[in-house]
Parts: structure tokens; sequence; C-alpha cells
């Protein structure tokens, strides 16, 4: 099986970026391309995102057996022995060397485009559609459609036409299954309510379903497409009065997203684009308290719902056959919804959410303020030391020291996108389900930007690992750090399989930080 997730735009990639924090956990397939389509190529969200990716490929090949002296096994034995879930998901990126696709360049605008060498009836056609100048016409792109969702539709249909582009190249080769009747989940996510994402979530849809129905394509029949639409759930700042007919304003987030859905409900009776379709809200705005038409500057914080349709993602491209077979229109879509005021575990559209994710929470903060410092420690002369030294055999630190190093810096991402979450959610969150508070740095002045940072030490370390994650009735998991030590020291269990070096020791302390 072939699975693709594309983000389109700042927020795609926010639920991108919380998708890789789930595969994490080890949720979800295999196997995953994974694309950015942003016409903002300096987005902050889109780096953020494309940073992750990166550093999530560069701590699998660290520890694939390139270093055979170190390694994890996440393929397993193959007789019933499973390999480790900690970032099993092997990830690619979709366009070569790179996860993100800019469609038009960083200067280009709509008249650049689309706009050149018409004749008198096509200008007359161009001035009627869009308006002259800087309002539409001779929009500078490179940093996004500012809010002008109609406007990133024509260019982006220019750019799609053309059969070179990355995009529909990439995806149409891995559509055809490598030649065989191979199922291959793609899974599109962006805003209803933003410039690139309402622009390229039903174009790049509607293309690749353009694409599975054409006469000639080879896999008919076994090409499954999901969406997931992120309706309004944050607010921002006025922006400043020089920029304020560029962009989009707050109070205009939920017209807009009115006339967007109007337009998928006539989609939806016209063509099939979608098997599953998502639909991802909240009843109240997170003001982020600031406003940045784009570029670097746009670095939102991660909020909630992101995590929500990460979840549903993950849901639709784990699914297997069922997602070939029609089914009514009404049931293609789903709309993820909490019974309560405070998110539970049990909200998320996904299973084993609390055991995957609350054990990565727990493993990170253990590693981070308890196994780390122990993997530091200086080797006896005499006797095995601690039980990292016994796991870890005769190979040393040092020689372990790049695949540690890219281990610390993916959980140091995981925690803070953890941290940050919990930070934003505010009445949202009540007791749990996780609780990073303990560990942030009191000296940090919070930014609307960069609402959090974490202590790098903590003395109370063990004690407060046993209270990061919370059952749904608010009460704390039983297995403490205590019970958690206990295991390293004794059970021999934790790191089977085919690890071998510091990869036992990772194994070893994810397998002991379960929940139960």
């Amino acid at each position: 099986m072939i699975n693709i997730l594309i983000g389109v735009g700042g927020t795609g990639a926010k639920v991108v970026e919380a998708t890789m924090v789930l595969l994490a956990a080890g949720l979800g397939p295999k196997n995953l391309h994974v694309g950015l389509v942003d016409q903002d190529n300096a987005n902050g969200n889109v780096a953020r995102t494309r940073a992750f990716i990166s550093d999530y490929r560069e701590f699998r090949r660290s520890w694939a057996g390139s270093a055979p002296d170190n390694m994890i096994d996440w393929k397993g034995s193959g007789r019933g022995e499973e390999g480790l879930p900690f970032c099993r998901t092997e990830v690619t990126e979709l366009f070569g060397d790179t996860s993100t696709w800019c469609p038009g360049g960083d200067q280009t605008t709509l008249r650049n485009t689309i706009g050149l060498n018409l004749t008198d009836k096509q200008k007359d056609l161009f001035d009627l559609l869009f308006m002259p100048g800087e309002e539409e016409q001779d929009l500078t792109l490179g940093e996004g459609y500012r809010g002008r969702a109609h406007v990133g539709a024509a260019a982006l249909i220019s750019k799609l036409t053309d059969p070179a582009n990355p995009l529909t190249a990439n995806v149409t080769e891995l559509m055809a299954g490598g030649g065989s009747r191979t199922q291959v989940n793609i899974f599109v996510v962006g805003s209803a309510f933003g410039g690139t994402g309402a622009a390229g979530f039903p174009t790049i849809a509607r293309e690749l379903n353009r694409i599975r129905t054409s006469r000639n394509f080879t896999n008919k029949g076994n090409v499954a497409i999901g969406g997931a639409l992120m309706l309004p759930y944050f607010g921002f700042a006025p922006p400043d009065a020089n920029e304020k007919d560029l962009v989009v304003t707050t109070d205009e987030l939920l017209p807009k997203t009115q006339l967007a859905l109007e337009h998928y409900g006539n989609l939806f009776e016209s063509e099939q684009a979608f098997d599953r379709f998502y639909l991802v809200g909240w009843d109240r705005f997170f003001q982020l308290g600031y406003h940045q038409a784009g570029n670097a500057e746009q670095v939102n914080p991660a909020l909630l719902p992101e995590l929500f349709a990460a979840a549903g993602a993950l849901n639709f491209l784990s699914g297997g056959a069922e997602l070939l077979q029609p089914v009514p229109a009404e049931e293609r879509v789903r709309i993820c919804a909490r019974e309560t005021k405070h998110v539970r575990w049990s909200d998320f559209p996904l299973p084993n959410v609390q055991a995957r994710l609350g054990q990565l929470l727990r493993f990170a903060t253990y590693w981070r303020f308890v196994v780390g410092d122990l993997v530091a420690q200086r080797r006896p002369w005499i006797g095995k030391g601690n039980w990292t030294h016994r796991l870890s055999g005769k190979t040393t630190r040092e020689d372990a020291l790049p695949g540690l190093t890219a281990l610390e810096t993916l959980l140091d991402r995981i925690l803070r996108f953890g941290a940050v979450i919990e930070e934003t959610a505010l009445d949202d969150w009540d007791a749990g389900p996780w609780r990073l508070g303990a560990f942030h740095d009191p000296s940090h002045k919070r930014q609307p930007t960069d609402p959090v940072r974490l202590v790098r030490s903590h003395p109370e370390g063990p004690a407060l690992f046993s209270e990061t994650v919370r059952n749904d009735d608010g009460s704390e998991i039983r297995r403490d750090a205590a019970a958690v030590f206990n295991d390293l020291e004794t059970d021999e269990k934790l790191e089977a399989g085919g690890h071998r070096g510091y990869g036992r020791v990772v194994a070893a302390a994810f397998n002991a930080t379960r929940l139960s």
C-alpha cells in the first residue's frame, strides 16, 4: 500500500506537523510520502514543519543500520515479534530532496502567471474577473494569496496544467502503484478561510480525481482520496493600516468559510473528488494576539484542532480496502466533535491515541530528564555501571553520538509541541490529557509566536515524569517512575528484538514508559 499526505498552505503544514508527532508515537501506516504546497515558500509554519520532517528522517537514518553497532529494529522478526513502534513509519519527502513545492516562485504575480500574451477578448475577461493593480492582478504572491482564494486557484490551476510540475508528476507516478494493482491512499488537508489552503485544497483534490478517473489510468479503482478541511479556529490582531486591504482579517473568516462550504456542497453534487471528507473546527477562536501577512514571521503556535485533524488523517491513511468501496454522499463527510467542554483522549477520532501518544510524551520526558544523564555518566572501570551501560554493551557513547543527538533533537520538538498545545488550549484543557507545565522555563517571557520554552534539566525529573499523562477521569497513570526504573534494571524483554548497542537503550526506555 502507498500512502500520501499533502498539506496545503500554512494551516495544512501545521496539520502535517501534528501528524509527524502522531507518527513518532507509532500511530499510522508503515510508509508515508509527505508533501507541503505553499506559495509562501518562506512561511514560518511551513519552515517549522519542513524542519520537523527533516529531523524525523535524520533520526531514522541515524539508527537504521548505517552504523551497525547502534541500530533500532523497526521491522521485527516477522515471527510475531514487532519492531519498535517509536518512529516506525518510513517517511519520504514527496518532491525528491524536499518536502515543499512553491508553485509560482517567490516574486510572481497573477499577471505574470496567466495575464500575459492574451487576446483582446481574453484580456477583457481577465480584467473582469480580477481587480487591476496590487489588489489582485499585480499582487506579489511571494507571501501567499493573502486570503484571495480565487486568485490562488487561478494561479495554481495554471501550474497544475503543466504535466511537468513536481506535484502532478510525482503523485501520478505513485498513484500508478508501480505498475501493479496497489492500493494508494491520498489525504489532502488545508483551510477554508486563508489563501493558499482555500485555493489549493479543492484544486489539487479535483486534479487528483481527474487523474484517477482518466481513461488511460492503469491503477483504476485502487486510489482513495480523503481530505480534511479546517474551518476557522483562530483569530489574530488587526493588521496595520497599510496592509488592511491586502490580507484577510478575523471578521472576514466566517463569511469566507460560508462561501467555501457552499462551493464544496456544489462540488459534492457534481464530482466525487473525495471518498472521505473530514471537517474540523472549534467553537471558540484561539486568539493568536498578533498578525503577519506571511513570510518567516508567520510562525503560529501549534493548536488543538490541528492534532484532531492529524488524527483524522491517520484514521484515513490507516484504512484498507473499505476506502475503495462506494458509500452514499452523506456518509462521506465526517465532523470531528467532542462530547464535553474539556478535551479528553476519547475525543480523538483514532484508536489507541492515549496508549501511543501518552507513551511518547512519557518517553520524551523520561529520556530528557532521566535517561540522558545516565547515558552521559562515565562507565566504571569495574562492574557494568548503570542499566544504559549494560544494554549498550561494548559500544561507546561517542560511537552513538550522532544518533543520540538526532534523538534529542526530535524529542525536543515533540515535547515543545505538547507543551504549546497545552499552553494554548486554556479552558479546553482542564486536567488532561497531559501536563508538561512543571517543565516550563519560568524565566521565559511569553510571546505570541513563542509561548513556551522548556528547562534543560530538572532535579525532580523522575517525580514529575509520573504526573505527565493523565486518564480521562483526571487520575494519574499508576505506572510511575519507580516502576519504570525497576523494569529497566530487571526486565530483559524490554530490549528484545534486533536492536544493537544504544538502540537497545532507546528501545528499552520507550517500552518501559508504557502506560500500563
